[in-house]
């Protein structure tokens, strides 16, 4: 016999040396029981019993032997560890049991000590919140809002770039964000207070530039009278129900123009989508007047900067910012 041969079998020797007695006990007992119902009456519910024992045992005892052998009980922690502990296991879980293990997770998270309540913060965050993580999402915000005053009336010349990224990549319908209440002012028509310049849309598929599209003239603006009875100081209504048609990413630039009476010193700027990144630009110069701006909602102090300047003021947000944040700037009289 070579010495290769007698190595491996004095390993696999010293392997079976460590094995420890029980396993060879539970070997015995399931032959026994086994045995026992093949000797005696096999429709006696005991001897019925002692044959389910058996078989138990014996696959327990060749567990048991397997696991003590070192070379197995090693790939055995290994394909535990990969599975439970490095959590391979996830990726092979549809979305209805991740949406299942994600619950119990929580729920052992937030309400170990305490109960488990429907109108509770927890639930408000799923309801509101999850759903966006999903959705399209406005990468990059720009506004730029060019001010002054005129004939006892406030000017605006309004410009917006949004870098909208839809993460499915698959094709999907996004309102126009155009959605603003005016004031009426005696002398003007309705269609002067809010008057689109331009809009144009500038798709891309897998980060290459797609199609490029001015839908100027296509847009049909709505102009709606607010009921009276409502509890606003506006009392017209500006949207649009046309959409975007959005696949992988959209970058859309819009301009207008709108008219406010003095008494209506107010612009007021929500992103209407999850934001990565938003900044507003407020040009306004006027010795008579002064500008105030502020920033809302949710953000860190330090991913905040207000920059104020001689003919305006500049308000970003470094980071991530909610539907319903935003900016508002007020001119106000010296």
């Amino acid at each position: 016999m070579c010495k290769c041969c007698k190595e491996k079998i004095c390993s696999f020797y010293s392997k079976i040396k460590k094995i420890k007695l029980y396993p060879f006990i539970l070997f015995l007992l399931s032959l026994l029981s086994l045995a026992l119902y093949e000797l005696y009456d096999k429709d006696n519910m005991v001897f019925s019993l002692l044959h389910e024992i058996g078989i138990s045992l014996f696959i327990l005892a060749s567990v048991t032997v397997l696991l003590e052998l070192t070379d197995f009980r090693d790939y055995f922690t290994e394909k535990l560890t990969e599975i439970i502990i490095e959590d391979q296991y996830i990726s092979t879980l549809d979305r209805t049991k991740l949406k299942k293990l994600e619950n119990s997770i929580q729920k052992a998270l937030y309400f170990k000590e305490h109960p488990n309540k429907e109108n509770s913060f927890f639930y408000k965050i799923q309801k509101s919140v999850r759903p966006l993580i999903d959705g399209c999402y406005y990468n990059d915000y720009e506004i730029r809002v060019e001010c002054f005053i005129e004939d006892d009336k406030i000017k605006k010349r309004i410009t917006k770039r949004i870098d909208i990224i839809n993460p499915k990549k698959k094709e999907v319908q996004e309102q126009i964000p155009i959605n603003s209440f005016m004031q009426n002012i005696g002398g003007l028509n309705k269609e002067s207070l809010y008057q689109l310049e331009s809009f144009k849309e500038t798709h891309y598929k897998n980060e290459t530039k797609d199609l490029e599209i001015d839908r100027t003239n296509d847009l049909k603006l709505i102009y709606e009278e607010v009921d009276p009875r409502s509890n606003t100081r506006y009392d017209l209504k500006v949207y649009c129900n046309d959409t975007i048609t959005i696949n992988d990413r959209c970058i859309f630039e819009i301009i207008y123009n709108t008219i406010t009476p003095l008494s209506d010193p107010h612009f007021l700027n929500r992103a209407l989508k999850p934001c990565k990144q938003y900044r507003c630009v407020f040009l306004f110069k006027n010795d008579l007047y002064h500008l105030a701006g502020y920033g809302f909602g949710f953000m860190d102090k330090n991913e905040f900067i207000k920059n104020p300047f001689s003919s305006g003021m500049e308000i970003c947000f470094k980071d991530w910012i909610l539907p319903g944040d935003g900016v508002i700037f007020t001119i106000l009289k010296n």
